[in-house]
């Protein structure tokens, strides 16, 4: 059991290194940003990102998830070469046919999103950039069936820092603005395929399978449904924030928003990189009930000591990167979007029961109707309570999806996940996080070692309330010998 969780927590972290560049881009560049643009302007920014991993996600048809499924299983390798074979030429073609498609509609968008076509370039680079990043997801993915963590995390560092290089030259030096900052996306973009290109030619056969492109899709396109529902659930709130505030909330919510996706992005993103694969090759093995079980608990773990850390350092964080004082009020939904991830995270888990059963429908109803759900409680709290409302909202539809999941996915196929310990976990994060309050309004050196000390009692507590079985405590206990043998010997 510790080998394989070992071997999870391995792949995790070189994952974690490559969307790292990802994530630090945006810390590195969030104070040019907030300088440069308008609070406005990073609202469209974040209105056209959005566009665009909408429009991957529907024409991807999840072709990439399903390649992963049927490669999994599959036991002769030139059969699994055709499986990959038949997704690039089918992902190939759906990404040239949404550029053909969409661009002579650019000034249509441009009119519909911002009632104006002088954003019409904007809608151009869009729709190109969405092409390649849509044939990306095979190589990404296959680097991923491979376990080729390093070569992932090579690959798109290379593409986030040339984004980044590109970023700091249109912005700075050819004052470009937004439409820099999406040309550079476009380059990072098309420099990642022409870099994948010789990987993907080691892993195929000229043999295009149409019976089995016609059972992936069949197990993805429900996948998409619930994808795109996720996205409405996590994103489509910024367009009704555009609708009720304006671009300037959008901005606003955004950046708060950044600020508590770097446990998205760092964790939950990366895990399920390295995860997933692993877990398919699991599926009904000895044990695997326990495997599945313990891995919940443990990524629970660290999400909420994540969290924990955002939420308590949201306003600092903000006020750090952020040059231009006008979004210093984005802090106030950093809480509630960190401890929204942590169930993000375990929904991620409970959904995977459908795909091991190969039920991938149940996901796709229980996502749609928390997307629903979602907008409904938008349109009542943004109007009342601006931005923030939102958060309130992404946070309540979350936990609403956690529990449809739950109830379902162990319909399909049980596992037996150690809740109380769950349970005990979400109930000490949220006394430690509103126990900060007593410490907000004092001298800013003791208010953060105040914080620092809450974040640490956070292990602790559990230690008390029974958390930890007797051969976590031993381990731990080695651990921390071999620690101090180490100390000892460096001395």
């Amino acid at each position: 059991m510790l080998s394989k969780l070992k071997n999870i927590v391995k792949h995790t972290a070189v994952y974690s290194l490559g969307n790292l560049s990802t994530k630090l881009i945006g810390l590195i560049l969030l104070p040019l940003f907030t300088k440069l643009l308008t609070p406005d302007e990073y609202g469209i920014l974040a209105i056209l990102e959005i566009s665009s991993q909408f429009l991957i996600i529907i024409f991807s048809s999840n072709i990439n998830i399903s390649m992963m499924r049927w490669c999994a299983e599959e036991k002769d390798k030139i059969a699994e070469k055709a499986i990959v074979f038949t997704s690039v030429v089918s992902i190939l073609v759906i990404s040239v046919f949404l550029s053909v498609i969409l661009i002579p509609f650019s000034s249509n968008f441009s009119i519909l999103f911002f009632d104006s076509d002088k954003f019409k370039i904007y809608f151009t680079i869009l729709f190109l950039t969405s092409s390649f990043g849509l044939f990306n997801l095979i190589p990404l993915n296959l680097i991923r069936l491979r376990e080729k963590s390093v070569l992932y995390s090579v690959f798109t560092t290379i593409k986030f820092t040339t984004i980044m290089l590109l970023d700091i030259y249109f912005l700075v030096y050819e004052k470009m603005g937004v439409e820099g900052i999406i040309l550079s996306q476009l380059i990072g973009q098309a420099l990642l395929s022409v870099m994948s290109i010789p990987f993907v030619l080691k892993n195929i056969v000229l043999r295009f399978k149409f019976k089995i492109l016609i059972e992936m899709l069949r197990y993805g396109l429900p996948l998409v449904f619930a994808t795109i529902s996720g996205l409405i659930l996590s994103m489509g709130d910024k367009f009704i924030v555009k609708f009720i505030s304006g671009d300037a909330s959008v901005g606003l919510y955004t950046l708060g928003g950044r600020v508590a996706g770097i446990i998205n992005v760092f964790i939950i993103q990366s895990f399920n990189l390295g995860y997933v694969p692993i877990a398919y090759k699991k599926i009904d093995t000895s044990g695997s009930n326990r495997f599945f079980s313990k891995v919940l608990t443990y990524y629970i773990f660290i999400l909420m000591i994540a969290a924990l850390a955002l939420s308590l350092f949201g306003k600092e964080l903000i006020e750090l990167f952020a040059l231009n004082s006008k979004y210093w009020s984005s802090y106030t939904v950093v809480a509630l979007l960190s401890f929204a991830f942590v169930f993000k995270g375990m929904q991620n888990i409970f959904s995977l029961g459908f795909q091991f059963a190969k039920k991938t429908s149940y996901n796709a109803y229980i996502v749609l109707v928390s997307a629903i759900l979602n907008v409904v409680l938008d349109f009542i709290l943004v109007t009342r309570m601006g931005f923030i409302g939102a958060a309130i909202a992404t946070l309540i539809s979350f936990i609403f999806m956690t529990i449809l999941t739950y109830i379902y996915s162990q319909k399909v196929y049980h596992i037996s996940f150690e809740l109380a310990k769950v349970f005990k976990m979400l109930i000490t994060g949220t006394v430690l996080f509103f126990t900060s309050f007593l410490f907000n309004d004092i001298d800013l050196v003791l208010r953060i070692i105040s914080k620092i000390v809450l974040i640490s009692l956070f292990p602790l507590l559990l230690y008390f309330w029974d958390f930890y079985e007797e051969i976590e405590i031993d381990t731990i206990k080695n651990y921390n010998k071999k620690f101090l043998q180490y100390l000892k010997l460096k001395r």
